[in-house]
């Protein structure tokens, strides 16, 4: 079986490669292509796939461009380190202002999902060997290289992969990523991208590669951006003289990552974890703000994620804890329960933009009717007769069918138990992770390993 995708060259070389995937030429020492010759090509699309940067990208694959990659085939010469390997080695010199470089891969693989957790796991590797850094750039989070079981191989749907050849049952792949590497400025650096087969040359791979770029950001070991998500912040207010120590909860973030309130700068940024930083919040004048943490290539923002107060005037601001139920009929009717601190008598409160009557019980809780909404996710905004504010993105799900008994569940800015399907401080919808495990039983491979080759091998 053909599949409709030509390479725009024929005869592919190394600095065909290079110049497809935007690497300045002007920079480039040498760009050497080692491998089969039918495996490697400079394309304008693979299927849905498009460039990322330019008219064109270079494609690296295991099998013979082209064709089905499954079954897939061994290509001569058989065998590792020659066989299904395909290889571009570029020596680089970096510019004077250089301190990183960046470029996008997309991996896909036919192994998935028949494969996952086994050891039929084709890898895509990024070899660099330079004076600020030395290693294989293309890992995940959790040092994983870039195959069907690490965690970024999360493109599985048809739709997304339609015309690649790796749709319609066949595969799936990681999405388009960006991965950011030290570089020492003026220094003379190698970068080996290669994608080959592993145990077998059954079930073909394939990697998309472009949009390389210098980069002024110093960073001390490689980065693969990921979507950046602010979930909350801990605690969500301070007087405005600043000074307060706030972590700022979410996920994807890295060493490069930024926080600003309002659009002022934090006064230090810590990175924890991928999941944590640890920011010193800035002066601002009293009011709600929001919070934007932005890194390298992406950014999310927090609506009214920090309440600012003016201490000396001894008002505090009303903070929302919990709002329950959290999934809430569409056609409305329903008592609501909103707990935190320092509610006054006499607020006012919002679910969107639409006033609601509340019945105070005390600064700790406050209770309204639900409105008709329309469905989809609502905010919930408290304003105290001071003007002080707090608002919970998302603190509300609307559904036509709710689903009985209520959610009521989720974390808020201390941890315990708060609004929110995903645990988040501001009650955003977060994402359920999924990963297929392998046996861990230790006589389980040994002996079935043989068995799949030979069934492989048939296909």
């Amino acid at each position: 079986m053909l599949l409709l995708l030509l390479p725009t060259a024929l005869c592919t070389t190394g600095p065909d490669l290079a110049q497809s995937a935007a690497v300045p030429s002007a920079d480039i020492v040498s760009a050497v292509l080692k491998g089969n010759k039918a495996a490697s090509a400079v394309l304008t699309s693979l299927g849905v796939l498009s460039p990322t940067e330019g008219a064109d990208f270079a494609y690296l694959s295991t099998g013979r461009v082209g064709q089905s990659p499954e079954p897939g085939q061994d290509l001569p010469p058989l065998g590792r380190p020659q066989g299904d390997r395909s290889t571009v080695t570029l020596t680089l010199t970096a510019p004077a202002n250089a301190n990183s470089f960046a470029f996008d891969f997309y991996f896909l693989s036919a192994e998935y999902p028949e494969y996952v957790g086994s050891p039929y796991n084709d890898e895509f590797v990024a070899e660099v060997t330079g004076s600020a850094w030395t290693g294989n750039a293309a890992l995940d989070s959790s040092g994983n290289a870039i195959s069907v079981n690490s965690a970024l191989f999360s493109v599985t749907q048809s739709s997304q992969l339609a015309g690649t050849g790796f749709d319609n049952g066949v595969g799936g792949g990681t999405g388009w990523l960006t991965v950011v590497v030290p570089a020492t400025p003026g220094d003379t650096l190698t970068l080996v991208l290669s994608i080959y087969d592993v145990t077998d040359g059954v079930y073909d791979s394939g990697v998309l590669i472009d949009d390389f770029y210098w980069s002024e950001t110093e960073i001390t070991t490689p980065v693969i951006i990921t979507d950046v998500d602010i979930d909350f912040l801990t605690p969500k207010r301070g007087p405005a003289t600043g000074g307060v120590t706030t972590r700022v909860v979410g996920s994807g973030f890295n060493e490069s990552c930024a926080v600003t309130f309002d659009n002022v700068a934090a006064v230090s940024t810590t990175l924890k974890s991928e999941t944590e930083l640890l920011v010193e919040v800035p002066p601002h004048a009293p009011e709600l703000v929001d919070v934007k943490v932005v890194c390298l290539a992406v950014e999310d923002d927090l609506i009214g994620g920090y309440t600012y107060y003016d201490e000396e005037a001894g008002e505090m601001p009303p903070l929302i804890q919990s709002v329950s139920p959290y999934q809430l009929d569409v056609l409305g009717g329903e008592t609501v329960h909103v707990s935190g601190q320092d509610f006054e008598e006499g607020l006012e409160l919002r679910v969107d933009n639409d006033i609601m009557t509340v019945t105070f019980i005390d600064s700790e809780t406050v209770e309204f009717i639900s409105p008709e909404h329309g469905e989809g996710l609502a905010d919930v905004r408290v304003t105290n007769p001071s003007g002080l504010v707090d608002l919970r993105s998302g603190a509300v799900l609307f559904v036509a069918q709710p689903t009985w008994p209520l959610e009521e569940t989720g974390r808020g800015d201390s941890g315990l138990l708060d609004t929110g399907e995903n645990g988040s401080g501001d009650g955003k919808v977060g994402d359920c992770g999924c990963a297929v495990q392998p046996t861990s039983n230790p006589l389980f491979w040994p002996l079935l390993l043989p068995l799949i080759a030979l069934f492989r091998r048939r296909l």
